[in-house]
């Protein structure tokens, strides 16, 4: 008489599952490590020169620097005007030009052609404010400046909704991102792997 063990297929069944989960997690760690060294790198003001009259200046509010990257860009190019986008409830312009310890000249740039738009409160809405900024002050051409590790998604979303516009972008690392190593890092790993989800379910249109 043969005597079969029950068991078996359960453990087949569990070894499969491990397999998969096995194969399904070092997919999603190639894939992050994929996303962290392809980020863009910070580059200088003087990339963006070619920025003219016709261009308007976006700023995703969000992470360290950006703003003042944004001011730098106003000050350096031709471009007419700059949108700071996402402001955070209770930041008015005196606030933030005071956080931002503006030189003389850049407070007369800050004073005369930048926009605060206080109602984007995700990316989305970023891309849906600049699209009204644009077509209120007829601007052809959009320079959208963000952190690198947002870049990705954010030019997804912005290409989206301004299909007729031509779009540039502008990078900023911050300071204290350590992307070759990133792995070593808590927070960066954290911050890292919660980009590279929304950035894909963006692309794949769930986001």
């Amino acid at each position: 008489m043969i005597v079969t063990d029950s068991k078996i297929p359960q453990r087949r069944g569990l070894f499969r599952l491990a397999v998969a989960a096995g194969l399904l997690l070092g997919g999603g760690l190639a894939g992050l490590q994929h996303f962290a060294l392809t980020l863009p790198p910070a580059e200088p003001a003087s990339k963006a020169a070619q920025a003219g009259p016709d261009t308007g200046i976006v700023v995703a509010t969000g992470g360290g620097a950006r703003i003042e990257a944004g001011l730098e860009l106003l000050e350096k190019t031709a471009a007419s005007r700059m949108l700071v986008t996402g402001v955070g409830a209770g930041i008015s312009r005196q606030i933030l030009a005071d956080e931002l310890a503006l030189s003389e000249r850049v407070q007369q740039l800050f004073d005369c052609c930048v926009d605060l738009d206080f109602e984007a409160q995700d990316t989305r809405g970023n891309a849906a404010a600049a699209q009204r900024w644009a077509a209120m002050h007829q601007l052809d051409r959009l320079l959208l400046v963000t952190a690198s590790y947002h870049l990705p998604r954010a030019s997804l979303e912005f290409q989206r909704r301004l299909p007729e516009t031509a779009l540039a972008f502008y990078p900023v690392v911050p300071p204290d991102l350590e992307i070759s190593s990133w792995y070593r890092d808590w927070q960066t790993a954290r911050l890292l792997a919660r980009e590279f989800s929304k950035y894909i379910l963006v692309r794949l249109g769930l986001g």
